[in-house]
């Protein structure tokens, strides 16, 4: 399940719980395309230290959706306790360019909501 999580207009904050599903990445998408029609580059906020994962099938069509955005991400704040997670931060790295990307420790938290809540570069 994803949650939508209160932020500012530029920043997209979501809360991944257990595992997810093809409608749990359009409400992601959905939410990243209402904050990006107001403006030209948003940050997003991933707090997936509850994440238990996805299947094949819902990560390959967030990534698909993912291509068209890559140029509009300022900012990506990852929360995350799996070593895993933090070990493709060179894959996102590659994947988005232009952004800055962070992973950070579940207990470190409201510093990354801190990070990504500054407006985009």
């Amino acid at each position: 399940m994803i949650a939508t999580l209160p932020a500012p207009p530029h920043l997209a904050a979501f809360r991944f719980d257990g595992s997810l599903t093809g409608e749990d990445f359009h409400v992601c998408g959905a939410e990243v395309e209402r904050r990006l029609a107001t403006r030209a580059r948003i940050n997003l906020f991933c707090d997936m230290s509850r994440h238990d994962g996805a299947t094949l099938e819902e990560v390959s069509a967030d990534i698909r959706a993912a291509f068209g955005r890559f140029g509009k991400i300022g900012r990506c704040a990852v929360v995350t306790q799996r070593p895993w997670v933090a070990a493709i931060d060179d894959a996102g790295k590659a994947m988005l360019p232009h952004a800055e990307l962070r992973c950070f420790d579940a207990g470190e938290r409201e510093i990354a909501m801190a990070w990504a809540s500054e407006a985009p570069p």
